[in-house]
């Protein structure tokens, strides 16, 4: 039986490795990884489907910073409260602080952990839960727990987002393993 190239050449690397590395030294220390993130707590009432992918659309066109295809989903009237910052209409949105959130998704990887969404037939909520990694290139690295609500209105053009406000904090810890193939303790909600 032949053995695969790739198995030849990593045995051949790890002994050149080791057989280079000066007496007495130790290997360097695995680093520590996050745990990995439970599955979401989604519960989205199906008649709030449409409702979510709005949202879903919005977030996309920011997070690419198509400030435009965003906007398209905002109601004139939006009012958007972004940690502390109000935005009174689309357009100051979008003058605002939405370049500043569009700036931030785009840099700033996220999990969703939670999502809650419903709907009355005209208004729908869609209430979520995300965490965000900060890490930048030569930065420290930060997780942001964010609260998000967004309220939309159904009208002649589909749903259209009336309210979006926004809020985070820096996570709580992860438990974090420094063996690789060792699972840390999921999130604690």
């Amino acid at each position: 039986m032949r053995m695969p190239t790739i198995w030849i050449l990593a045995a051949a690397l790890t002994l050149a490795m080791t057989a280079s590395a000066p007496a007495g030294a130790q290997a360097p220390a695995p680093r520590a990884t996050p745990s990995p993130l439970p599955a979401p707590d989604i519960a989205i009432a199906p008649a709030a489907n449409d409702a979510v992918e709005v949202v879903n659309r919005f977030f996309a066109a920011m997070t690419a910073g198509d400030l435009q295809a965003a906007g398209e989903l905002l109601d004139p009237r939006v009012t958007v409260l972004a940690n502390g910052v109000l935005a009174e209409n689309r357009a100051a949105y979008l003058a605002g602080i939405g370049k500043n959130d569009a700036a931030f998704l785009k840099r700033a990887p996220r999990a969703l952990l939670k999502r809650v969404a419903n709907t009355d037939g005209t208004i729908a909520w869609v209430v979520s839960q995300k965490l965000f990694n900060t890490a930048q290139p030569g930065g420290a690295a930060m997780e942001l727990l964010n609260a998000e609500t967004v309220i939309l209105a159904r009208g002649a053009q589909g749903w259209k987002i009336i309210h979006a406000h926004w809020s985070s904090r820096p996570a709580p810890s992860r438990q974090a393993t420094t063996r690789p193939g060792v699972a840390a303790p999921a999130v604690k909600r």
